[in-house]
């Protein structure tokens, strides 16, 4: 744990818990003493504190190209929340002093004590996943592959909702969905059949308008063909598929979740099929016969 002291502001830091950043702060004097503290600043999210009159505000920016969630827990003492305070609160993307509450001392004469505790993620916690969405099959058209692994699998999917496609090594994958891409890793190059080597992952992160994700994994290095912030239509090429990562052999390991206050929760997806839109099957062989 760091402390770092601002204008005798007492900062409280925790290391980064699964994937989200959880912060602790604990203020002990009054508010009117601040003038545009800086609190906290990574991965493209920053926190600041800023006076305004007798207030104090909380505000963050958002760098990201998809929009950040923040679940806020407030114990104030003598201290009151002057806007309405929510508990999760999304920052939309490319946010500069976006204000998550404004806060004020409710008797000068008493100290104040203003403790809160957040967690951040990425994406939108609070839309809900379009269940009736037709995704498309991740490979390019009149392409034929094989689904080795379905969902909660008994290999590597145990209580997760993903799937893989025998793509060999070199196959283009393409997008399922439209959506911006969020996040690309296309420099590892190592690959074991063990959960040790997740850490080598090569993978394109595409973010939904319904606040879902989109995860193709095992990409071969260099692999990429797009950039964090490209829009992308369904059915473009995004990638090359490889063995990298968590891999007994290439294949394209395909998931969609959504990002909630621990962790994420994976989704079972529909894909157009021929003329229906159906759940897909291990074992059996799709064909993409639409663009």
């Amino acid at each position: 744990m760091e402390e770092t002291k601002l204008n005798q502001l007492s900062i409280f830091m925790n290391p980064e818990v699964t994937g989200s950043i959880v912060m602790k702060h604990i203020i002990l004097l009054l508010f009117f003493l601040f003038r545009n503290i800086f609190i906290f600043s990574q991965e493209g999210v920053r926190v600041c504190s800023e006076k305004e009159n007798e207030n104090f505000n909380l505000y963050m920016d958002n760098a990201n190209v998809c929009p950040v969630s923040i679940v806020l827990k407030l114990t104030l003492l003598n201290i009151k929340c002057i806007e309405p305070c929510p508990e999760t609160i999304v920052v939309p993307q490319k946010s500069i002093k976006f204000k998550m509450g404004s806060f004020a001392v409710a008797d000068l004469k008493k100290p104040a004590n203003f403790n809160y505790t957040y967690k951040w993620t990425l994406g939108d916690m609070t839309k809900k996943h379009d269940d009736s969405y037709g995704y498309y099959l991740p490979f390019e058209k009149g392409k034929q592959y094989l689904l080795i692994q379905g969902y909660n699998g008994q290999s590597s999917h145990k209580n997760q909702n993903s799937l893989d496609f025998n793509l060999p090594q070199g196959s283009i994958i393409t997008a399922a969905r439209e959506g911006v891409v969020a996040k690309v890793i296309d420099n590892n190059t190592q690959a074991c059949p063990e959960e040790r080597c997740k850490q080598f992952n090569n993978y394109v992160q595409v973010y939904h308008t319904d606040g879902s994700f989109a995860e193709y994994t095992h990409v071969i290095q260099g692999g990429s063909m797009v950039t964090v912030g490209n829009k992308i239509k369904a059915g473009q090429p995004i990638a090359r598929s490889g063995n990298t990562g968590y891999s007994a052999g290439p294949h394209l390991h395909f998931m969609v979740y959504k990002p909630n206050e621990n962790d994420f929760t994976t989704i079972e997806t529909k894909f157009k099929v021929d003329s229906s839109i159906i759940f897909l099957k291990p074992g059996e062989k799709y064909v993409r016969n639409y663009d």
